[in-house]
């Protein structure tokens, strides 16, 4: 029997500059099938030095374990450097989880960047 393609999660990952931040739009639904490009490229950033990111959640659509836990693994990393770890906007299904499990006690949610302008859906969009 052939997989349906159509049924396979997507994830997009785009980062933006946002002076001292990073700014990273993620799209789609983040599982055990497509965790593997986000955490690539936080690993990546948090090489490179740039310990302060903002992760773009309000257009993620779905999110398991796996993606909390790649949330948590980059959130500790980041403050070991010294940075920050923000979740911006996330879906209401994303913040119940995060209740559930307690992580909304170490991984903060905001509705824009600190010290930046506020990122409307205009703004958010234009980025993508």
């Amino acid at each position: 029997m052939t997989a349906d393609r159509s049924d396979e999660a997507t994830l997009d990952v785009a980062v933006e500059p946002r002076g001292e931040w990073s700014l990273v739009h993620v799209a789609g639904e983040l599982d055990y099938t497509t965790v593997g490009g986000i955490r690539d490229e936080l690993d990546a950033m948090l090489s490179a030095g740039q310990v302060r990111i903002a992760l773009d959640l309000s257009s993620l659509e779905f999110c398991d374990s796996v993606g909390l836990g790649c949330f948590v693994g980059a959130w500790k990393r980041a403050r070991k450097d010294g940075g920050e770890l923000l979740l911006l906007r996330p879906a209401g299904h994303v913040q119940r989880m995060l209740k559930i499990t307690g992580l909304d006690r170490f991984l903060s949610s905001t509705d824009e960047i600190p010290g930046d302008a506020p990122t409307g859906d205009a703004d958010l969009t234009a980025a993508r």
